[in-house]
């Protein structure tokens, strides 16, 4: 045992809270623990935003996402958050422009009490969006194929349409694409 051999032990609660008229108690808090998001996708390509906040108790919170310092309005950001680990995902994001884009999440408690510490209630994270995706499609008779090449072109990826004795001969070349479809 430390003590016992002349160690000095000093020990501190961490997370307490006392209040006038009141026990002492663990404080109320919550965090932005996580917010992940891919770290690159393509320009006009979904993707979604995933915030992860853990509570010390069951208490009603403000959730706002914000894009390069601007805020993302989402509908209501009022969330209710349960004790332990709350998700909350903004889906289909989509950027019409390349760039590295940086992301915040701030949580703030409706009612003061239930946070004691406030320099945990944001999380960041970002993103490159890379320019237009490309593929190259080879088919011995692409005009076959309309629906196939309309459908990638509506989702902005563009296509570069090759016959079977027009395919790249060096490998370097196949790296401008992001597939290949045969």
């Amino acid at each position: 045992d430390a003590i016992s051999t002349g160690v000095d032990v000093r020990l501190a609660r961490l997370w307490r809270h006392t209040s006038v008229g009141s026990p002492d108690t663990f404080a109320r808090h919550c965090t932005v623990e996580k917010l992940l998001v891919d770290p690159e996708v393509n320009v006009g390509q979904p993707f979604d935003i995933r915030v992860v906040v853990d509570s010390t108790a069951a208490t009603e919170a403000v959730l706002k996402l914000f894009e390069n310092d601007v805020y993302l309005p989402q509908g209501d950001p009022r969330v209710k958050l349960r004790p332990g680990k709350n998700v909350f995902d903004f889906k289909g994001r989509r950027l019409e422009e390349a760039g590295r884009f940086s992301y915040e999440a701030r949580i703030e408690p409706v009612r003061a009490e239930d946070d004691s510490l406030i320099q945990n209630n944001s999380g960041v994270g970002f993103t490159f969006i890379r320019g237009q995706p490309k593929v190259l499609f080879c088919a011995p008779e692409p005009e076959l194929d309309g629906a196939l090449l309309r459908a990638l072109e509506a989702e902005k990826i563009g296509v570069r349409v090759v016959r079977p004795a027009l395919l790249p001969g060096q490998i370097e070349e196949y790296f401008d694409y992001d597939a290949v479809i045969f």
